[in-house]
């Protein structure tokens, strides 16, 4: 079977995120919507495999221990983070 969604990796494809205090956000939360709206957004893990629900992110995202979020989406949606 095909792949027929196109992804893309966003500008900041492994964007790490900090505290108030400028140290990382390990275990921090990234919470993905459809652009004005409270409806959740699928993302993915790589550009890989979209029919794959292992390649899913979850939703939020939990960032790593660095506070870095993996984040691939799909192309010509808008999305909310």
């Amino acid at each position: 079977m095909a792949n027929e969604t196109e992804l893309s990796y966003p500008s900041a494809f492994c964007q790490q995120f900090f505290d108030r205090n400028g140290k990382p956000l390990a275990a921090g939360r990234l919470y993905t919507y459809k652009a004005d709206s409270n409806e959740p957004a699928v993302t993915y893990k790589t550009i890989d495999d979209t029919s794959s629900a292992a390649n899913r992110n979850t939703n939020p995202i939990i960032l790593d221990n660095a506070g870095y979020a993996r984040l691939v989406i799909e192309n010509g949606k808008s999305y909310k983070f």
